[in-house]
């Protein structure tokens, strides 16, 4: 009998086929020359190579298919150098979370507390599956944390192209004209992607970020391809199952997932199938088929959580839970941090009223679905000159923004208690999270609130690349004043994007939520997917050079911070505070990325690059070098004994540890550090010989501060 192979499955066949082709076609010298290259350039192990390889032959395939022979190797790079600065150091370290986080995803007894909580992240299942088989051959357990985090990055770069391809997509849409893929617009967006602190930190470190990030967003821009797209119900629909994912991992992923059940409802109303029902009976059909939607995919989720975490069946009566998490645990955080609720409270509640939530979540999306309806209505009447208005308060509000932020932010400071514990007679917060809340020796609410918005103001501004904060600017005058495009409802949302911006970072601080830029990825990298809009708008010999200027740009900005780029601050903000980059004071955060035990690393190889005999490295803060050299012992301070106190004993302080006073241990106030840890200015990281630690009296101190 003769078998007919239908042609999507023979499409599905050559692309595999041409993908494996482009795995081993690193056979020519400019290629492989340049991968050799790299290996040297960035200081690359084995394992980075593996997953560089791999990545660089897909690129390879994907580029040979899309440019002439003669510019592919040109291009090919052009694309892969991000991805190399995301790559660099991202498995040489682990933060202190990681350290923790690693041991769980080797177990069981975690999963049951997450299964417990409902809260079944799609990263802890993906990298639980990958560790099973990761760990079967018998090297060590940094060899298969390196693999884990290598792997991490690269099922992350794949969400990012994605990403970048949608949205490239959407804007050559609103600009119109040239149909055709525009190579520079890509690069841009890829360069403007991945070059962003808050991408690097999702990248680089093995925690939930990641997923919450590039799924949400792939989720808004799916919402709106369906405004434009040939089958609007099932983009939306994509757009539901990948908010979904993203509101498991991150509760602040939540608002995505009304969104996009709201932009499915709106699809759903306006198809053939319900067109024939009066609109309220249409509308409240259309909602409860997006909890259908929903809910099979909590089902779904669930249902790999109990294949591969058997145990957590013995606790079969959190299913329900499970299913309801990601729809209403955004809420949880303001209600907990305004005090109307503790953490307990909370979790009582859920468990007794928890379908009158979903019933809630239900009327939310319902409502979500007609203001949008009333929406759209509203921008196809809206005049230009209001949208030009409304795009020119914008600019002058991100204008006064990056301004205002290099002149505050080097001298502002955010008091943790109980670190800093707020005077007598001053406001203190109720309400915190982890033991510890945000203060800014406030004399009342009113000042407190304020200084809080301001706080997180600041922090946004100061961690936005310069570049992409240009673009911002750009795209808004490109929107308001340019272009009389017809899609005037899309674009007007677009615009709305610089508005969630300000809105989102007011919320954070009215809330009173004490975050850095982890729980603000999603705002900062709005900027950067709105400065795609001034290279779509641009004709392509200007468009081709601001990509160039761009790209070189981002470079620029982000090569002073290497390997990490974790501390990236605006080059302004970072000159204002070099005048005292050796100070700091207890319990006070700057604006900027206060490290995450990612100085161990890098004092490390301080260390090695001058050759000394075999040393210890003591560590204050929790962390892990994972390709430290043989002659160099990285360990805990507290097991630091009577004899290590010569000169090939190092106590490495950081500053996050400084502030809080890591394990009650003052940081050393008589001893000039031996090297600092410092970007633009900036010290992360302060490094002690044991024996200046002991003439200055600082060792007895800090082990009499270990034996209490």
């Amino acid at each position: 009998m003769k078998v007919i192979m239908p042609e999507s499955l023979k499409r599905k066949a050559l692309a595999a086929s041409e993908f494996l082709c482009g795995l081993f076609s690193l056979k020519g010298p400019p290629e492989l020359a340049a991968l050799i290259f790299c290996v040297f350039l960035f200081d690359f192990s084995l394992v980075d190579f593996v997953f560089l390889f791999i990545f660089a032959a897909f690129l390879l395939m994907w580029v040979s298919r899309a440019a002439g022979a003669r510019e592919r190797f040109f291009i090919w790079v052009l694309f892969l150098a991000p991805a190399l600065m995301t790559l660099q150091a991202a498995t040489a370290f682990a933060t202190v979370d990681e350290t923790v986080i690693a041991p769980e995803l080797a177990g069981l007894k975690y999963f049951g507390f997450s299964w417990n909580m409902g809260a079944l992240r799609t990263s802890y299942l993906l990298h639980h599956s990958l560790g099973f088989f990761i760990n079967i051959p018998p090297w060590s357990d940094d060899v298969s944390q390196q693999i884990h985090k290598g792997l991490h990055w690269l099922v992350g770069l794949g969400l990012f192209w994605r990403l970048a391809f949608l949205w490239r997509g959407l804007v050559q849409a609103w600009a119109g004209g040239d149909e055709r893929p525009r190579l520079s617009l890509l690069l841009g967006l890829w360069y403007l992607l991945l070059l962003n602190p808050a991408s690097m930190v999702a990248l680089k470190v093995l925690n939930y970020d990641l997923l919450a990030l590039v799924l949400s967003l792939l989720a808004a821009a799916l919402c709106l391809s369906s405004l434009t797209g040939a089958r609007p119900a099932l983009l939306a629909a994509l757009a539901v199952v990948c908010a979904f994912l993203g509101a498991q991992e991150k509760l602040s992923a939540g608002p995505f997932l009304i969104l996009s059940s709201a932009f499915f409802v709106r699809a759903l109303f306006q198809s053939a199938p319900l067109a024939r029902i009066k609109n309220k009976g249409r509308r409240f059909l259309a909602s409860l088929a997006s909890l259908a939607l929903l809910l099979s995919s909590g089902l779904l989720a669930v249902g790999l959580w109990a294949a591969v975490f058997f145990p957590s069946l013995a606790n079969p009566d959190r299913l329900f839970w499970g299913l309801a998490d990601p729809l209403v645990s955004w809420t949880w955080l303001p209600a907990a941090l305004s005090g109307v609720f503790t953490t307990k409270e909370l979790f009582a509640w859920a468990d007794k009223w928890l379908p009158v939530s979903l019933l809630l979540f239900l009327l939310a999306v319902s409502l979500g679905a007609a203001a949008l309806s009333l929406f759209f209505k509203c921008a196809a009447a809206t005049p230009r000159k209001a949208r030009a208005a409304l795009c020119a308060a914008l600019a002058l509000a991100v204008a006064f923004g990056l301004i205002y932020t290099s002149i505050a932010a080097p001298d502002f400071h955010v008091y943790m208690s109980p670190y800093h514990p707020p005077a007598e007679g001053l406001y203190v917060p109720t309400k915190g999270m982890n033991g510890s809340f945000w203060h800014f020796d406030s004399p009342d609410y009113a000042s407190y609130l304020f200084n809080m918005v301001k706080a997180h103001l600041l922090n946004a501004f100061a961690a936005l690349p310069l570049t992409a904060a240009a673009l911002w600017l750009a795209s808004l005058y490109c929107l308001g004043f340019v272009r009389k495009d017809a899609l005037g409802e899309l674009s007007l949302i677009l615009a709305l994007f610089s508005v969630i911006f300000f809105i989102g970072l007011i919320a954070y601080g009215l809330v009173g939520v004490p975050v850095v830029i982890r729980y603000k990825n999603f705002l900062l990298l709005l900027p950067a997917l709105l400065g795609a809009l001034t290279l779509a708008s641009l004709p392509r010999p200007r468009a081709n050079v601001l990509c160039g200027l761009v790209m070189a740009a981002l470079v620029a900005e982000m090569a002073p911070h290497a390997p990490l780029y974790f501390s990236y601050a605006s080059p302004t903000v970072a000159m204002g505070r070099a005048r005292d980059a050796k100070m700091f004071e207890l319990g006070a955060m700057g604006v900027n990325w206060p490290g995450w035990g990612e100085e161990t690393m890098l004092a490390g190889r301080r260390l090695q690059k001058e050759n000394r005999g075999p040393l210890n490295l003591f560590c204050y803060y929790s962390s892990a070098w994972l390709r430290a050299p043989e002659n160099i012992a990285v360990l805990p301070m507290r097991d630091s004994g009577e004899n290590n106190d010569s000169e090939n004993d190092f106590y490495l302080f950081n500053r996050i540890g400084a502030i809080q006073r890591w394990h009650g241990v003052p940081f050393p106030v008589n001893t000039e550090p031996y090297a600092l840890t410092a970007f633009n200015g900036y010290v992360q990281g302060w490094l002690f010989r044991g024996s200046d630690l002991k003439a200055g009296g600082d060792l007895e101190i800090i082990r009499k501060a270990y034996e209490k």
